[in-house]
C-alpha cells in the first residue's frame, strides 16, 4: 500500500479535527464491544492517525 500515492493521515486527506470528534460521536453505541471499549479508546486511535 506504501507506494500508492494517497495520503498518510486523516489530516493529510483535510478531515477536520471536529469532523473526528463527531465521528466518535457516532460510534458511541458501539462501546462495550470487544473491538471499541471507550470514546477515550477510539479517539486515541484516530488521534494517532489524525
Amino acid at each position: 500500500m506504501a507506494a500508492l500515492p494517497l495520503p498518510g493521515t486523516l489530516q493529510e486527506m483535510n478531515v477536520r479535527w471536529d469532523e473526528v470528534e463527531q465521528a466518535v460521536g457516532f460510534m458511541e453505541p458501539k462501546f462495550g464491544t470487544p473491538q471499541m471499549r471507550s470514546q477515550a479508546q477510539l479517539r486515541q486511535v484516530l488521534q494517532d492517525v489524525y
